[in-house]
């Protein structure tokens, strides 16, 4: 009986470890992919306080994508 819940928890973290993986994987190629998103700001220039906002929550996106995929090893 013991065995088959240490059997199915280890199951558990084995999934949840490939979960985490393929969430890094994909954090880091949108982090290699995110800053064509800057390139409408860089030709078109910040300007008012809607396109300073929304400039600040693309980098703070960007910054958390280096976060959670700065481990991936390919």
């Amino acid at each position: 009986m013991w065995l088959g819940r240490i059997e199915h928890e280890m199951d558990a973290g084995r999934r949840f470890e490939a979960l985490y993986e393929s969430m890094e994987a994909g954090a880091f190629w949108a982090a290699v992919v995110f800053p064509v998103g800057y390139v409408p700001f860089l030709t078109a220039g910040i300007g008012g306080t809607e396109r300073a906002l929304a400039f600040a929550g693309l980098v703070t996106a960007h910054l958390l994508l280096l976060t959670v995929g700065h481990a991936y090893e390919r």
